[in-house]
């Protein structure tokens, strides 16, 4: 297999790290970057990447990282050893093995096609790769990375598509929402030829269990009928803004029904952010008529789906 690697940014080994080696890898990233001509390197997006991703707390590790180059620089081994202890008292276990939140960072590699000269067209392929780590779960972290498996999601085989001259131009993915214990994710492969097609599918997981959400388990089963025909009525609005028939609209994803028969369940997906919902209606038009393509996303507001939410569920959090 030939393959041009043109970028692997935070190209870190995932591991699964308890506090104390944590702590001493971090402090040993932090000696490195004492050198002028190491600060502000991949080194030290390595260091953001240990620590979660979360700036405050990269802030403090700065912070408590002069004191220790103090202490280095005075030779006292004692006084170190000492600080790397206090480290795990200074920072709560929660900074380290909380699952509210994920770090993702791509790396982006550059697949060389068999068989075809460097000028040829399309010679080569690329493919962004999200990199995850969730902080005190790798049971949670290898659930995630297998959902988002791209040869499983968009049934294609790596090996083959390096083996021959395939239409596949690009794989990579959009990371939409990472806080409040979800990860919202958007996976995309875009393909060249006559007709070049992006291909898009959602994920939302829970990042307590590593599980993907349903969209349908979030609300009250006895107020889904309710909450489906508000959506359905945020469809026809958008439908008559751009002048477009409802049975046209359905007739390349969905012809055998109306729109009065669209339930939760024919949502492409849903993406989640501090303000509300968005629910995914994807028309996926031809090619020919992609430019007259609804959107598709229909927004509603926490105090909107107040009523519709499960009290206790997984979005109870955004009504109290």
């Amino acid at each position: 297999m030939t393959q041009v690697c043109i970028s692997t940014k935070q190209n870190l080994p995932l591991k699964n790290l308890t506090i104390l080696p944590l702590a001493t890898e971090v402090l040993r990233l932090f000696t490195i970057t004492d050198s002028p001509s190491r600060r502000g390197t991949s080194t030290e997006r390595q260091i953001f990447f240990h620590l979660g991703g979360d700036e405050t707390v990269c802030q403090k590790w700065r912070t408590i990282r002069q004191i220790y180059s103090l202490a280095a620089f005075m030779k006292n081994t004692f006084l170190c050893t000492i600080f790397v202890f206090l480290l795990t008292v200074i920072f709560p276990l929660k900074s380290f093995s909380q699952t509210n939140k994920a770090v993702v960072l791509p790396k982006t590699v550059v697949y060389k096609r068999v068989g075809l000269e460097k000028n040829d067209f399309k010679a080569t392929f690329t493919i962004i790769y999200p990199r995850i780590k969730i902080l005190g779960s790798k049971t949670v972290e290898q659930k995630i990375i297998k959902f988002l498996n791209y040869e499983k999601v968009f049934d294609y085989s790596l090996g083959d598509e390096i083996k021959k001259f395939s239409s596949l131009e690009n794989v990579f993915y959009k990371l939409n929402y990472n806080k409040n214990g979800f990860l919202d994710v958007t996976l995309f492969m875009e393909t060249f030829g006559a007709y070049p097609w992006t291909t898009k599918e959602y994920f939302v997981f829970n990042l307590k269990t590593g599980e993907q959400i349903n969209v349908s388990e979030l609300f009250n089963p006895g107020s889904t009928a309710q909450l489906t025909k508000k959506i359905r009525t945020a469809i026809l609005h958008e439908l008559k803004q751009r002048q477009i028939p409802p049975e046209d609209a359905l007739s390349f994803q969905y012809p055998s029904i109306t729109i009065e028969q669209i339930q939760l369940d024919n949502m492409e997906g849903f993406s989640i952010n501090d303000k509300g919902l968005t629910f995914i209606f994807d028309y996926n038009f031809n090619f020919a008529s992609k430019a007259d393509e609804p959107a598709g996303r229909y927004f509603f507001g926490w105090a909107e789906l107040k009523p519709f939410i499960k009290p206790d569920g997984l979005l109870g959090k955004f009504i109290r």
